[in-house]
């Protein structure tokens, strides 16, 4: 598989699509999957939260998003997805106000002394987690530990 340089600023991907399992300590198994689409819309983001007793979508596509949407019931013909109710928390109505409340949020935490509501940590897990398919996928599509040993981009050194 040959790596390329992706049309986002994400650096090097590989493939058309991606789908990796992840299993933790606790039982919780995550899966994640991605793919490249043709769409020009940008309509097409989103995290849907899949549990015993139902299910939960959060369209990610714009700031603020669309509703959350929850699926009750432990059958997907059950049901259907019903809008949920807003929060007590004021959304952010716009990228440039998302990015305020964070910053606003990490001031608060210097000043009090307290760890942000996401940290350099969160975000380097998260990066972790996008790139562990494809350290599987170098190594021969083996289960791969969390955190990553290499602090290399496992593109960069090829497939």
């Amino acid at each position: 598989m040959e790596a390329r340089e992706a049309t986002e600023p994400l650096g090097k991907v590989a493939g058309r699509e991606i789908a990796a399992t992840y299993f933790f300590s606790s039982g919780v198994h995550d899966y994640f999957a991605t793919r490249s689409n043709d769409a020009t819309t940008g309509d097409r983001f989103g995290i849907t939260l899949l549990g015993s007793k139902g299910a939960l979508c959060l369209p990610t596509t714009t700031v603020p998003g669309e509703a959350p949407l929850v699926l009750q019931g432990r059958s997907w013909a059950a049901g259907s997805w019903q809008s949920m109710p807003e929060g007590s928390q004021d959304p952010a109505t716009s990228r440039p106000a998302a990015n305020h409340m964070i910053v606003a949020d990490l001031l608060d935490a210097v000043t009090k002394n307290r760890a942000p509501a996401r940290s350099h940590i969160d975000g380097g897990r998260a990066i972790e987690t996008a790139l562990a398919p494809y350290q599987s996928e170098r190594k021969g599509r083996v289960r791969t530990a969390l955190p990553l040993l290499g602090r290399d981009h496992p593109l960069t050194t090829g497939l």
